[in-house]
C-alpha cells in the first residue's frame, strides 16, 4: 500500500481511481430494473453510455409490482462500498440520451443500508446526455445512492426513470 497524507489532497488525487476504487464491481441494486438494464450494469467498470450499458429502471414492471396502472414516483440505483467512506469523490456517467425522464436532475444519498429512506441526501445535480460529472459526496457511509425524483417535464413531472451507465465512488483517505 502507498503512504498517502490525508491532509494532501494533492496526493490522494494522483492515485489512479483503480487505488482508490470502492464501488466497481461491489454488490448493488435499486428500483426494480428492466431484463437488459440490471442494477450490476452501474457499476460493472464498463463506461460506455449507450444503451444497454446502463441500469435501467423498470415503469411498468413497478406499476405491476405496486398494483396500479400507471407507476408515480422516484426511482433509485444504490451501490454497497468496500468499506465506510467519508466524503468520498464520486465519478457519475450519464447515459447519451434520455436525462429528461428524470427532469436532468440527480440527487446523490448516503447510508449505512440499501434503505433508501434511511440515507442523506449529499448532493443534487444538473445533468445532460453524456456527461461525466466529478463531484465531493460530503456525507458518511457503507452505501452510496443515486436518485432520479420527479419534477421534470413531460411524464417525469410523476415518474422519474433513472437510466444510469457507471457510478464510481473513489475514497479520499
Amino acid at each position: 500500500r502507498m503512504a498517502v497524507d490525508p491532509e494532501d489532497e494533492t496526493s490522494v488525487h494522483s492515485l489512479p481511481d483503480e487505488l482508490r476504487d470502492l464501488s466497481t464491481r461491489q454488490p448493488s441494486g435499486g428500483s426494480t430494473p428492466r431484463p437488459d438494464g440490471p442494477a450490476r450494469l452501474g457499476n460493472d467498470g464498463d463506461t460506455r453510455q449507450d444503451h444497454p450499458h446502463q441500469y435501467h429502471f423498470d415503469v411498468v414492471a413497478a406499476a405491476r409490482e405496486a398494483n396500479v396502472d400507471h407507476y408515480v414516483g422516484a426511482s433509485h440505483w444504490w451501490v454497497k462500498l468496500r468499506r465506510m467512506a467519508v466524503d468520498p469523490e464520486v465519478k457519475v456517467w450519464t447515459r447519451d440520451c434520455c436525462s429528461e425522464t428524470y427532469g436532468q436532475r440527480l440527487f446523490l444519498l448516503m447510508g449505512n443500508s440499501s434503505k433508501i429512506e434511511e440515507a442523506v441526501e449529499c448532493l443534487s445535480l444538473e445533468v445532460s446526455d453524456g456527461q461525466q460529472l466529478r463531484v465531493i459526496c460530503h456525507g458518511t457511509g457503507e452505501y452510496l445512492f443515486v436518485e432520479a425524483r420527479p419534477g421534470g417535464v413531460g411524464d417525469a413531472q410523476s415518474t422519474a426513470v433513472l437510466m444510469l451507465p457507471e457510478v464510481r465512488v473513489l475514497s479520499r483517505d
